[in-house]
């Protein structure tokens, strides 16, 4: 897994054979960013690909920018979630993020 690793949108669940789902595709982010922008309250647990690697982190990106601008209550759990709010989006946003252990981040 790298980031100049050969990419390709699907369309459908279906993965082939010897390729890897490392991230979601442009329209499921783009459904997941409208449903996050309608809710009252979000709960993110998770990024939605492999974030760190910058091919691979339109969704989180696109996911953590709806959460920083959604009139919702936000709440982001676990390690990985804070650590991609960080990196792609607005940390200060979520009403409440936490991270592993119960340790409170902010």
């Amino acid at each position: 897994m790298s980031a100049d690793a050969p990419r390709r949108t699907l369309d459908g669940l279906e993965v082939p054979e010897g390729w890897l789902a490392l991230d979601i595709g442009p329209r499921t982010a783009l459904r997941y960013a409208e449903v996050i922008q309608r809710a009252g309250t979000v709960f993110w647990n998770g990024p939605t690909g492999v974030f760190e690697l910058v091919p691979f982190a339109n969704g989180t990106t696109r996911v953590a920018e709806a959460c920083a601008t959604t009139a919702a209550t936000t709440v982001a759990g676990g390690g990985e979630t804070v650590a991609a709010l960080r990196t792609c989006g607005s940390p200060n946003r979520s009403t409440t993020s936490q991270r592993a252990a119960g340790r409170r981040s902010s």
